[in-house]
């Protein structure tokens, strides 16, 4: 199926921001550097990542032309989580809640993280060239990718999080570093904004992940589409291969790394699809 449907449009839901860095960034606000920035936000993203689990993973599968496998089946993992115990913020409950999610059959039915991280990694979808991951502002989203597979703590600096990533995965774009590229319309905001304002229909089950990683793939298709010349959309490799591995806020994976990893010789699974 990944050799068919090789690019992973993907989202996840998190229960909120707990913590941020409480060290300065510099002496004064006006000597930050870009790399400043980056590192902070870096910093945000670690110290949450690295308290709190994930509480949904969601994907779906397309190929270089939008389309997506028979049936267009969208995976969502509701990861399990208890929410009397672990670590949250209690905005985001009640927004996930509102979603439809049953935190309390989380804590009882959920995926164990660990499951999910053993399954990715034969799954085909990582440590090998062909998969191109499609996601939007995906700091927070990247980060607990990686502590699923990894089972540890997120890398110490910005620098080591962007190689650990491109090891893991050689091809991922945000969705958000391409917006400004794109003249018309003018492209802002969140993702919901972004797609509304391409002209692609959210789904109708809501704000849940595997939802979101359909809005995602719409979006990143109507990107193409902006971005092409002539009324030709651009190729989705192509656009993939200009903006790999720049996720928003954070620094660029070095070149060496997001073309190391390991070749595509790992055995694949089949992960059971949840039709939304």
């Amino acid at each position: 199926l990944v050799e068919r449907f090789p690019f992973v449009a993907m989202d996840t839901s998190f229960p909120g921001i707990v913590a941020r860095p409480l060290r300065p960034l510099s002496e004064g606000p006006a000597k930050l550097t870009a790399r400043d920035v980056e590192e902070y936000h870096y910093q945000s993203i670690r110290l949450n990542v690295d308290v709190m689990p994930v509480l949904q993973v969601g994907l779906t599968l397309f190929d270089a032309s939008g389309n997506m496998p028979p049936g267009g089946p969208v995976w969502q993992f509701n990861m399990r989580f208890d929410p009397t115990n672990d670590l949250a913020s209690p905005f985001a409950l009640d927004q996930m809640r509102r979603t439809g999610l049953d935190l309390e059959r989380l804590s009882r039915e959920g995926v164990p993280h660990s499951r999910l991280g053993e399954v990715l990694m034969v799954s085909g979808l990582v440590l090998v060239e062909g998969p191109k991951w499609v996601t939007f502002q995906s700091g927070y989203d990247m980060a607990f990718l990686l502590k699923l597979l990894t089972c540890r703590p997120l890398p110490e600096t910005a620098s080591g999080f962007a190689e650990q990533l491109g090891l893991y995965f050689p091809a991922v774009v945000d969705c958000k570093c391409v917006c400004g590229s794109v003249k018309r319309p003018a492209l802002s905001g969140g993702l919901a904004a972004v797609a509304s304002a391409l002209g692609v229909p959210r789904p109708p089950t809501g704000k849940q992940a595997g939802a979101t990683s359909l809005l995602t793939m719409g979006t990143f298709v109507a990107l193409a589409k902006a971005l092409g010349t002539g009324g030709r959309t651009e190729g989705l490799a192509d656009l993939v291969s200009r903006f790999r591995h720049k996720l928003a806020g954070l620094p660029a994976a070095p070149t060496k790394a997001a073309h190391g990893g390991p070749s595509s010789t790992r055995g694949r699974t089949t992960m059971g699809a949840r039709r939304r």
